[in-house]
C-alpha cells in the first residue's frame, strides 16, 4: 500500500511481522507511529525457555504447534542461527510485546525494570524507523495493569528521555495486556521531518 513505509526491527519485530502480520512502526509523511512496546526484546527473539514459560500457560496447544513448526523447518532451506520459524497457530494469544528481558528472554517481576525496558524499546523502535528517539515524541499512550505501581516510574522515564519537552499523555488502566506477565505497554507518535525527507530521497534514488 502506498503512502507509508513500515518497519520491523530485527529479532522479535521481524518475527512478529511474519507470524502475526503487523509492523513495529509506520512512517506516515512526517510522523512515526509505533505499535505498543512492552518489556520485550527489541533486538532478539526470546530464548526458547523464556518463550515457553510465558506462552504455554496461556495456550497449551502451542507446544504441539511449536514442535510441528520446528520439524517442518528442518525440511526447508537452512535459516540463520538467530531465527526461529514462527509456529503455525501463533495468531492465538500472540506474545507480541511482552514480558522478556532483552537478552535472556526471561520474565522479570520487577515492575520498575519493566517500565524502564519498555521505554528503551520505544527508543530502539523509533531509531530503527529512522527517527531520533524520544526527543521527537509528541504523543504517548500508556497501558498499565497497576496504575499505582507504574505511574511514578513512567514520569521518571519521561524526565530521563524527554528532558526538554513534555508530550501529550493518556494513561489507561487495563485488566490485562497481551500476556498475564505483562504490566505495562507504551504507544507513541513522533514527528520526524528530517527522517521523512531522507526516506523520500532514498525511495526516489531506487
Amino acid at each position: 500500500m502506498s503512502g507509508f513505509k513500515t518497519y520491523s526491527y530485527p529479532g522479535l519485530g521481524e518475527w512478529a511481522r511474519q507470524a502475526m502480520s503487523y509492523s513495529q512502526a509506520i512512517r506516515v509523511e512526517n510522523r512515526i507511529v509505533c505499535s505498543g512496546q512492552g518489556k520485550c526484546s527489541a533486538t532478539a527473539i526470546p530464548s526458547l525457555s523464556g518463550f515457553l514459560a510465558a506462552y504455554i500457560p496461556l495456550n497449551p496447544i502451542f507446544l504441539f504447534s511449536l514442535l510441528d513448526s520446528l520439524h517442518q523447518s528442518t525440511k526447508q532451506s537452512p535459516k540463520s542461527k538467530n531465527q526461529l520459524a514462527p509456529p503455525t497457530t501463533l495468531t492465538q494469544n500472540p506474545p507480541t510485546t511482552g514480558g522478556w528481558d532483552r537478552t535472556s528472554g526471561e520474565i522479570s517481576s520487577d515492575i520498575d525494570a519493566e517500565v524502564d525496558q519498555a521505554f528503551e524499546n520505544v527508543e530502539a523502535n523509533l531509531r530503527h524507523a529512522g527517527g531520533k528517539g524520544w526527543s521527537q515524541v509528541y504523543r504517548v499512550v500508556t497501558y498499565s495493569t497497576d496504575l499505582k505501581a507504574t505511574h511514578d516510574r513512567i514520569i521518571a522515564n519521561y524526565r530521563k528521555w524527554m528532558p526538554d519537552h513534555q508530550p501529550a499523555w493518556t494513561e489507561v488502566g487495563v485488566a490485562r495486556l497481551g500476556l498475564d506477565t505483562m504490566h505495562v505497554e507504551i504507544e507513541v507518535e513522533a514527528l520526524d521531518p528530517e527522517g521523512a525527507a531522507a526516506a523520500k530521497a532514498a525511495a526516489e534514488a531506487k
